[in-house]
């Protein structure tokens, strides 16, 4: 029996046994507040498609890292590797990733207001967070260039007024441990503290028969530190501090069929083996701090301003021939660091109208040295190198506000001018006859004005129905990558138009939310990876292919059967194709009408959550979650080469509360132990290679407060 029966069956029968009186139940679901409009509103009366994670649903569902709110965010897609430093998002499916120092993300990653910059450090711990907000569409009047297929914010907790001490302790199988030590300490009223330490250590599951070692293991260091200044009661001053450590030995992806020339696969079939000679690792570090200071005046008016400095770096080596031979490796890697600026009026809610206005500033600088190394017939080593520079310095002027004609109608506008100056210097040096030997010193300026306008209908305090137009843009760039020519490296920015319409409501007495929208995005210039063959290696072009369209709806339900029992259900369905693609692969094919990647039609999440009264003030926890992602291509090729079939995954978590102290979690993923690939495609030498989702894990966690 598939789990989708299993869970409904669960469904009915945990509402049949509970108490589903609605007159003698008086809870109802909780006010959710987001900032996606730049200031704290209710959820219910925000236009904007935004979902939503707490600390309570991230606890409940054992989310330690960005890629695991994939499953509960149904238009949400990671093109998962086996690689942290990807970071590849698609939203609406539209994604990429920042894969090299020319290139930018078509989704940011926020933490705490300021932007994390680059793929490779999105995917960071998430202890000590207070909420995930996923921002879905394009987001450029209030959150810049490359959120054009939407943006992700992460807020962290604030430091507590009352002092206390929480320990997480974690075990599980591939032995799994994790030390959690979260404190608040409260030097006096005006100066508040929090400091988070964090470590997790996981043997891999998958084994190297070789060099006789583990891989896709965990080796995770992360701490926080947060001070906040209450001076007076207009001014609050907040420095955050961060800093995380990831070095683990993980690979970029498995065999998944033999080749004429390495025959891994014939020596690993099974999916969690490999026999590599190269001694693949992933290294990264990632730490930054920001000074946000925020003041209110007299007339309600809040001006903030935030400065920012943010660091990654990160090296990997990976395997290219997927074989005991010593015949190809790549090493990867790349320093980034940033300053940001934002200053941001904000205005108090007025009967009538409301706005924010502000500017934001940023000066990034990228590194790298990244390469490729060959053993050739003769014994001999060949290589191609690509070492490079990128410096960006960007300017941003926004205001958005909204204006109530009368009670119900509502009018929204702003509008995003921003410039972009980007600067590079890259070089190729091969001597491998693959590619191409040369190098560039180029720079470009990217000018961008992102409006956007709407129309609100409050028809309840809590209902409301909008619709939207709105711009987004991606930055153009380099592909400043292993390349067979420079004639072609330059690509030219990517705009978006999306036309949005979205019912918001609560019914039942505020038992039932339903958040539904219906999105149709036009992008002209759609910047494109694909994987193409160019004199017997497999190079990884950046083109811009023409037009393409993504369109579908959105459900995000949730349902509290009574005091005990709530019910979720979210689902996408998403229709992304190509209208114009006519040179794909660099041969003149016409992709027109094929898929984008990573875009699945339909995706499915609904869970379950019991909250059970025993002894006393203790509770009894349960969590079950489902979801499921309908089958979809890697490259816009629509190959056999590159399709994913469809899978589904199930979740679950048991708990034990005593009171207010300790709690007790037995938890567990992917119950079921399903098999099935996240990513496929072709290595540099044609080898059909892939990455298979984690086996069952499952372990215990004791978490004490004091």
């Amino acid at each position: 029996m598939k789990p989708l029966p299993i869970l409904s069956t669960l469904a009915t029968t945990l509402i049949a046994i509970s108490d589903i009186s609605y007159a003698n139940d008086e809870l109802k679901l909780e006010e959710l507040i987001v900032t996606a409009q730049k200031r704290n509103e209710n959820l219910l009366q925000v236009p904007v498609s935004v979902q939503l994670f707490d600390s309570k649903f991230l606890e409940s569902s054992n989310i330690r890292g960005l890629g695991d709110i994939e499953f509960a965010t149904p238009s949400l897609n990671f093109g998962q590797g086996g690689r942290k430093t990807r970071g590849e998002i698609a939203i609406r499916g539209v994604g990429d990733f920042s894969r090299n120092i020319g290139v930018d993300s078509r989704v940011v990653v926020y933490i705490d207001d300021v932007p994390l910059g680059r793929s490779s450090a999105f995917d960071s711990s998430l202890s000590d967070i207070k909420q995930i907000e996923v921002l879905k569409g394009p987001q450029g009047t209030l959150f810049g260039a490359n959120t054009i297929a939407g943006a992700v914010n992460i807020i962290t907790a604030a430091p507590k007024e009352e002092f206390s001490n929480t320990i997480r302790v974690e075990a599980g199988n591939f032995n799994h441990h994790r030390l959690t030590l979260q404190s608040d300490i409260p030097i006096n009223e005006k100066v508040l503290t929090s400091i988070q330490l964090n470590t997790i250590e996981t043997d891999g599951f998958i084994e190297n028969i070789t060099l006789n070692r583990k891989l896709q293991g965990t080796n995770l260091d992360s701490s926080r530190l947060k001070v906040q200044l209450l001076p007076n009661d207009k001014l609050t001053l907040t420095a955050n501090f961060d800093w995380l450590q990831d070095q683990a030995n993980r690979l970029n992806a498995v065999a998944i069929a033999d080749d004429p020339t390495f025959r891994g696969f014939s020596l690993t079939p099974n999916p969690r083996q490999v026999a590599h000679n190269a001694p693949e690792f992933e290294r990264r570090k990632i730490w930054g701090g920001s000074l946000n200071s925020s003041y209110d005046f007299d007339s309600n008016f809040q001006f903030i301003s935030i400065t920012a400095y943010r660091r990654s770096e990160y090296q990997e080596l990976s395997e290219e021939d997927y074989s005991p031979l010593p015949a190809i490796f790549t090493v990867f890697d790349e320093a980034f660091e940033q300053w940001t600026q934002e200053f941001r009026l904000v205005s108090d809610r007025y009967e009538k109208f409301d706005f924010v206005i502000g500017s934001f500033i940023s000066y990034q600088e990228i590194e790298t040295q990244r390469g490729s190394t060959q053993l050739e017939a003769t014994g001999g080593l060949s290589s191609v190198q690509t070492p490079g520079m990128l410096e960006n310095q960007s300017l941003s002027l926004y205001a958005h506000g909204n204006y109530r004609i009368t009670p119900i109608i509502e009018l929204t506008a702003g509008a995003r001018l921003q410039s972009e100056k980007k600067d590079l210097t890259y070089s190729i040096q091969d001597t491998t006859g693959l590619f191409t030997n040369g190098s560039i010193v180029d720079d470009e300026t990217f000018t961008t004005f992102l409006p956007k306008i709407g129309i609100n209908f409050h028809l309840s305090e809590n209902g409301l129905l909008y619709s939207s137009i709105s711009r987004g843009a991606k930055s153009g760039g380099w592909n400043a990558d292993f390349v067979t020519s420079l004639e072609d490296i330059n690509f030219d920015q990517e705009f978006a138009t999306s036309y949005e319409l979205g019912y918001k409501a609560e019914f039942l007495d505020r038992r039932l939310r339903v958040d539904t929208t219906a999105f149709l995005t036009k992008f002209n210039d759609f910047q494109v990876f694909q994987f193409a063959l160019a004199d017997g290696a497999t190079t990884l072009l950046l083109t811009n292919a023409g037009e393409a369209t993504t369109q579908g709806i959105e459900l995000d339900t949730r349902l509290s059967v009574n005091r005990y029992v709530d019910f979720s259900f979210n689902a996408t369905f998403l229709n992304a194709q190509f209208d114009e693609f006519k040179n794909g692969n660099r041969a003149g094919d016409d992709f027109s009408g094929n898929d984008l990647p990573n875009s699945p039609e339909l995706k499915v999440y609904s869970a379950i959550d019991v909250l059970y009264p025993v002894m006393g003030n203790s509770e009894l926890s349960f969590h079950l979650d489902y979801s499921y992602s309908d089958d979809y291509f890697s490259n816009p090729d629509n190959s056999d080469a590159f399709a994913l079939d469809s899978f589904y995954t199930l979740n679950a978590n048991l708990g034990l509360n005593l009171g207010d102290q300790w709690t007790f979690s037995l938890w567990g993923k992917n119950l079921t132990d399903e098999l099935y690939l996240r990513s496929r495609g072709l290595s540099f030498a044609q080898i059909p290679r892939g990455f298979y989702e984690a086996p069952r894990t499952y372990g215990l966690t004791i978490k004490y407060t004091q």
